[in-house]
């Protein structure tokens, strides 16, 4: 009963302090909700989330127009995706507003339709690869801007880049195989473009040849000093040989990466920076290779020969030697394309080799390695006599042998002038089906044949005057016992000496006449009488020629 009694105390004493903790916290509660307190039996719940609105996503692309973008800043913009088909693309600098200021890596990519780009000068960045595979694009255009430096690759299409003033810079247009010309403005203060090759302003750095561009050879400009890197690469086989001035004193690496071209270097110290310059298929640039002359021509005279030559780009001058025996032997240096030597050998055969030359350090002359050979002779002297036989219609000419010619050549004076007729190697030529009694000009000309020429010598002529003409003698008999003779005109005859004999007896002047005429001959039947008229030209009361006669004979009836 007392255990009892006190667990009862206990249990009424632990619910006073519940009662009493409850009171403390109700009371701190009330004191720091707020008085309105909503109905916790209706309260106003969450939006269903099944259904939620979603915020606006900043990257999300843009479309408007051909074009679509993506935002940078509130008010900047990269443009990321073409969509248009024309085949003049220009790029906006503006869309919605907002400033483009930058093109993504292949935004007009794989595009056939296009052949022209213009980009605007509002860009700040922008990617090389752009306009890669777009196999029709020809012309890109950058407008002045805030870009200062611009290159583009895979355009294996492209032949000309138009750039501003405000670029500073440009890179390798890598792949770009058909690129023919950069073209620099001209307000540009820090690169120019002389047929489309870009250099530094002052002309002292190549920076860029076009890998498209072609040529035979491509002269590097002698105020460069310095070829940059990458200048030529790409260029193959597009051109033939570049040559250098000594001027160039460093190259660029790679500067002809991809270059199959012979590279010429006037300079026996090959330019710093060629070890990593050189790259690939090029030819050994190691040596001193500029041109011999291409071409010589001379004039000649008995004692003295004059050689000239075209100029040599890069040569300071050339060197001239002889040939003696079966060496050469130098003759002399010289600054001219032209050499006069004197003093020879009439009629002498002579050949000669020139080569190029250039100066190098320490004032040293170095020669190409090739050179040119010409030969050829002085004038050889005329054949001494020449002598003639005619008739009416043919001359015979006939001249002494010249020691050391080689041939003669023919000629014939006309009113024009002389004319070449025939080269031989005889020593007698005749001129056939000529006119009667007319004065005829010959000359023979001695010559020599060389490696390189035909020398034709000193000369001699002969005027001879082909024979009066041959009258043509006929003979009737129309009475018995009576020859009737007569003939044609023989051109050039003033008269006609008419002959006859019997048998094989002597020739008989039968007579003299002054024009054509018929004589009759009066002989006993069965003789055998021959007949001849000989044309002659009397002047002053002189016979000045005769012509030649064909006789005829006849049996008088």
């Amino acid at each position: 009963m007392k255990n009892f009694k006190v667990i009862s105390l206990i249990v009424a004493l632990i619910m006073a302090l519940s009662v009493f903790s409850f009171s403390v916290f109700a009371e701190e509660t009330s004191a720091t909700e707020p008085t309105n307190v909503t109905d916790p039996t209706d309260p106003t719940g969450p939006t269903d989330p099944t259904d939620p609105t979603e915020p606006e996503d900043p990257d999300a692309p843009v479309t408007s127009g051909d074009w679509v973008y993506r935002k940078i800043t509130a008010t900047t913009i990269e443009i990321i995706e073409y969509k248009g088909t024309s085949a003049k693309c220009v790029v906006p600098g503006t869309l919605d507003e907002k400033t483009v200021v930058s093109l993504a890596s292949g935004v007009v990519k794989n595009n056939a339709e296009i052949t022209e780009i213009t980009i605007p000068g509002t860009l700040t960045s922008f990617s090389a690869d752009s306009f890669m595979g777009c196999i029709n694009l020809k012309t890109i255009t950058l407008e002045s801007g805030k870009l200062q430096s611009f290159d583009v690759e895979f355009c294996q299409s492209l032949e000309t880049v138009n750039l501003p003033e405000t670029v500073k810079a440009v890179g390798r247009f890598e792949y770009c195989s058909s690129l023919q010309n950069i073209n620099i403005a001209a307000k540009n203060a820090t690169l120019k473009s002389v047929n489309g090759v870009v250099y530094s302003k002052d002309g002292k750095t190549l920076v860029k040849y076009p890998a498209g561009k072609l040529a035979n050879r491509f002269v590097i400009p002698q105020t460069v000093t310095t070829v940059a890197d990458y200048a030529f690469s790409e260029t193959k086989g597009n051109i033939k040989e570049i040559y250098a001035y000594s001027t160039v004193v460093k190259m660029g690496d790679n500067a002809f990466y991809g270059c199959t071209s012979k590279i010429l270097f006037q300079a026996d110290k090959i330019p710093a920076g060629c070890a990593n310059a050189v790259k690939g298929k090029q030819t050994d640039v190691n040596q001193i290779n500029i041109y011999a002359p291409t071409k010589v021509v001379s004039s000649e005279k008995a004692t003295e020969l004059t050689l000239s030559w075209e100029k040599v780009t890069g040569a300071d001058g050339y060197a001239v030697y002889y040939r003696s025996g079966n060496s050469w032997k130098h003759y002399k240096n010289l600054v001219a394309n032209q050499i006069t030597i004197k003093n020879l050998k009439v009629g002498t055969r002579y050949t000669f080799a020139i080569r190029s030359i250039v100066k190098v350090a320490g004032n040293k002359l170095v020669g190409s390695p090739n050179y040119i050979t010409y030969a050829t002779s002085t004038l050889p002297v005329a054949t001494s006599k020449i002598a003639s036989a005619k008739n009416d219609v043919a001359i015979k000419i006939a001249w002494t042998k010249v020691t050391g010619a080689d041939g003669y050549a023919i000629y014939h004076k006309t009113a024009k002038g002389w004319q070449h007729l025939a080269n031989t190697t005889a020593l007698t030529v005749t001129f056939k089906n000529l006119k009667p009694y007319t004065d005829y000009t010959f000359a023979v000309r001695t010559l020599i044949k060389t490696a390189n020429k035909l020398v034709a010598g000193s000369y001699r002529t002969i005027t001879v005057k082909t024979n009066l003409g041959v009258p043509v003698v006929s003979a009737t008999q129309k009475q018995s016992g009576t020859v009737n003779l007569t003939w044609s005109a023989g051109i050039g005859s003033s008269h006609y000496q008419v002959f006859y004999k019997v048998n094989n007896g002597d020739w008989v002047l039968a007579g003299t006449y002054n024009k054509v005429t018929t004589v009759p001959f009066k002989a006993a039947k069965g003789l055998k009488v021959s007949f001849a008229v000989r044309g002659v030209r009397v002047e002053g009361g002189k016979v000045v020629a005769k012509s030649d006669y064909k006789p005829i004979t006849v049996t008088v009836k």
